[in-house]
């Protein structure tokens, strides 16, 4: 049965962050894996490279199968995801840390220059779990660190947005930053 497959209702309420690579496992193929990972190699070298110092460290918030941390350079690479499965995706120069996203207590205060995570907040349960991670992100972060946050576009995606069914905390993203404040 299909909602086999994706959390159930009782366990998607109980956790306090969400990862839906599993669920994205289920869905996708191996080609729209390899179809995604080329797009993946694009937007690293040509968008998100330039916001990262290849000298410097990066954590993948909920990497599901690796695509932004496998495709960007940093002399530090780290990536996160509460499912075990994502430790298979990463490359070889990527520290992988199965946790929730809450708990960053892994990494030491202050450590990493740039944390960046796609499509993952829109799954937390709630905004108070978005507040738990975005805590975690800041302590993490070194003074000058950065947060870059990739999400869909519900005015572009109106249509699908919604159809996986753990999707639950609604952000716009000109209103995130507020977050911080």
């Amino acid at each position: 049965m299909l909602l086999d497959l994706i959390v159930k209702p009782e366990e998607l309420m109980q956790r306090t962050a969400i990862q839906t690579s599993g669920i994205c496992g289920a869905l996708l193929s191996e080609d729209d894996r390899r179809r995604r990972n080329r797009v993946w190699i694009i937007l690293c070298r040509d968008f998100f490279q330039p916001m990262i110092d290849p000298a410097g460290s990066v954590l993948d918030i909920a990497t599901g199968y690796g695509e932004f941390i496998n495709n960007i350079t940093a002399a530090k690479k780290y990536a996160i995801d509460a499912n075990p499965l994502s430790a298979h995706h990463v490359a070889g120069d990527v520290q992988f840390t199965e946790t929730m996203a809450d708990d960053l207590s892994h990494l030491p205060a202050g450590s990493i220059d740039r944390a960046f995570t796609s499509n993952f907040l829109e799954h937390l349960p709630d905004k108070a779990a978005c507040d738990r991670v975005l805590r975690e992100v800041l302590r993490v972060l070194k003074p000058s660190g950065k947060l870059i946050a990739l999400g869909p576009n519900i005015r572009y995606a109106y249509d699908r947005y919604w159809d996986y069914y753990d999707l639950i905390c609604r952000f716009r993203m000109p209103r995130l930053p507020m977050a911080w404040r």
